[in-house]
């Protein structure tokens, strides 16, 4: 099954997505990621089996 997972998020305001990185080896949660400003942030992950990963998928957007 997979054994890591990779996120990353788009800031408001910018064109390309920032990765996070892992918050330890061999640990599937990624590096905490600080929403510094409003806007409208969009975050994606994927599931990897060594360096195989599958497509970003859209993590779905919270309700106030």
């Amino acid at each position: 099954g997979v054994d890591n997972y990779q996120y990353r998020v788009l800031v408001p305001g910018q064109t390309e997505f920032t990765i996070l990185g892992q918050a330890a080896s061999n640990s599937l949660l990624s590096e905490p990621f600080t929403i510094s400003e409003f806007g409208h942030y969009k975050a994606q992950c994927r599931g990897c089996i060594g360096n195989n990963c599958q497509g970003w998928e859209e993590m779905p957007t919270p309700t106030p």
